[in-house]
């Protein structure tokens, strides 16, 4: 079993010698060049071939395996750079004081009223309905500040 792939789990169990496994795009199947060749090999052990479609590529043939081995490379290669970019970037907009993720959902002020509330006795619940937020939203507010 291969973590987090039970798509491709399924596909194995299902695939007979014979059969071709045709995907769209190299990406499809794999990121890493040695998980994608390892699978590649697997599948030619087992008598199935594999066609990319977007590559016109079948890798019944030896040059279909070489173009295999060095499309998948570069398309490791691209995943890096795109990773390493997107760190970059990232890093970037921090120095310029920009903060990533969702925006808070209660201001300060909205904080303050919920624990407020909360001290007067009022229920989770409700406070969640008044303030038109989750009930776990006002647990965080509340629930740290107050025992």
């Amino acid at each position: 079993m291969r973590p987090g792939r039970p798509g491709l789990d399924s596909l194995l169990l299902f695939v007979r010698p014979g059969d071709a496994i045709v995907v769209q795009a190299l990406d499809r199947l794999g990121r890493r060049t040695s998980a994608l060749l390892s699978l590649v090999e697997e599948f030619k052990e087992q008598g199935i071939g594999l066609r990319i479609l977007n590559l016109g590529l079948d890798t019944a043939t030896s040059s279909g395996q070489l173009v295999l081995t060095v499309m998948a490379a570069l398309a490791e290669m691209e995943r890096s750079i795109l990773i390493e970019r997107t760190k970059d970037g990232l890093e970037a907009a921090r120095k310029r004081g920009k903060r990533g993720g969702r925006p808070p959902v209660l201001s300060a002020e909205r904080k303050a009223e919920a624990r407020r509330m909360r001290e007067e006795g009022r229920g989770v619940t409700e406070i969640a309905r008044l303030l038109v937020v989750s009930e776990r939203t006002v647990r965080r507010v509340v629930v740290a500040e107050c025992p």
